[in-house]
């Protein structure tokens, strides 16, 4: 599990976490009320609002290619917050044994 922290923006420096792909199966991510958290659809960035209570569970490049392209992994990415208070996240990254 990683423990996943966000400072808030400034005016001189707002980059968060680029637009990545997981590597594993799924990731399991719990969010506070802040957001941030973003995901690529048809070619725009879609916030993914918080919601109370709620578990984001992302499909990863492993069953992308275990399901022959049939499940596309999801491309995410973190935008800072603004206004002065930090982000917080957990995630959880669930991958298959090597054997």
């Amino acid at each position: 599990m990683a423990n996943l922290s966000y400072h808030p923006a400034t005016e001189t420096e707002s980059n968060g976490l680029s637009e990545h792909q997981d590597g594993n199966c799924f990731t399991f991510v719990f969010q506070d009320d802040v957001g941030g958290l973003e995901v690529l659809k048809d070619g725009g960035w879609i916030p993914v609002v918080p919601i109370k209570g709620s578990i984001i569970v992302n499909i990863s490049d492993v069953i992308q290619v275990l399901s022959n392209n049939k499940y596309k992994s999801a491309t995410h990415r973190v935008v800072r917050p603004t206004g002065g208070r930090r982000r917080h996240s957990y995630a959880f990254f669930y991958n298959l044994e090597g054997d």
